[in-house]
């Protein structure tokens, strides 16, 4: 049932992208490059997208989206756009690249191992793929520069803000491994080995 609708979101996004190339004469040269949209499009637009979210499949689906002409602030169209939704696997994508457009792909997570003299520090700066081989390295390099330890071992996962599930998360998908708490400090995928 997932992956149906997995697929219909996607073949809704692409047919979004189809009915907004339609709409704007995509197919042909504008006469002026960038033209604003204009009321007959816009209208086009709306109607097209809710043909498209009335089909029988999507029966049942919770569906929010706006479109907005960026370069205007203009809204082309909208539809539950202020309600809170668990994000789809496919928006990794949309994240993902504007990961790579902000931060660049040199980017890393850090997580910071400091001392106060006493106590050990462990700050979480959003690595998913921390492993306790990771920790181990940190810890032998903690080691050799010390020479006695008597303090605790502090956490601090606050990076994120506070921990817990995302508003408008579905309750119902939160003890599955994809719906992980977020958090800064995870370790091992947020996984126990046995």
């Amino acid at each position: 049932m997932k992956r149906r609708i997995v697929c219909c979101g996607f073949g809704l996004f692409a047919a979004l992208l189809f009915c907004a190339s339609r709409a704007t004469g995509a197919d042909r040269p504008s006469a002026i490059p960038g033209a604003p949209w204009t009321n007959g499009q816009i209208q086009k637009l709306q109607r097209d997208v809710d043909r498209l979210l009335h089909r029988r499949v999507l029966r049942g689906t919770h569906i929010g989206l706006i479109a907005i002409d960026t370069s205007r602030g203009k809204v082309l169209y909208s539809r539950n756009a202020d309600e809170e939704f668990m994000p789809a696997s496919n928006f990794k994508l949309l994240i993902g690249s504007a990961v790579l457009r902000d931060l660049g792909t040199a980017f890393t997570f850090k997580t910071i191992v400091s001392t106060d003299g006493t106590n050990l520090y462990l700050k979480g700066g959003g690595d998913a793929h921390l492993t306790a081989a990771d920790l181990d390295a940190a810890a032998a390099k903690v080691a050799a520069s010390t020479t006695h330890f008597s303090g605790a071992l502090i956490t601090d996962a606050t990076a994120f803000g506070p921990q817990g599930y995302q508003p408008g998360w579905s309750w119902d998908d939160l003890p599955y491994y994809y719906a992980p708490v977020v958090s800064s400090l995870d370790l091992e995928e947020n996984i126990l080995h046995l």
